[in-house]
């Protein structure tokens, strides 16, 4: 089905904002509305076509020597994902 939407955003916070607000569908991670799905403001709809979490994927080549940035960044999500 081709729509013509008449508001875009890549900013979930604006994206969620919009769906609160009637403009239409939102598709944004289920933990950064799972208060607004718990207090009825929104509801789940397309579930067939919801994509699983399954987490963070890293790939970087072993021949080289990992970077002090990307040793940063993958303990920062073993960190956030131990919450």
């Amino acid at each position: 089905m081709r729509v013509s939407p008449c508001f875009t955003s890549n900013h979930a916070p604006t994206i969620i904002e919009a769906a609160l607000s009637g403009l239409g569908l939102a598709c944004t991670f289920a933990p950064l509305v799972d208060g607004h799905l718990k207090a009825g403001a929104l509801e789940t709809c397309l579930e067939p076509f919801c994509v699983g979490w399954s987490g963070y994927h890293i790939y970087y080549p072993d021949r080289r020597q990992k970077s002090a940035a990307l040793g940063a960044l993958i303990d920062a999500l073993r960190q956030h994902r131990k919450r």
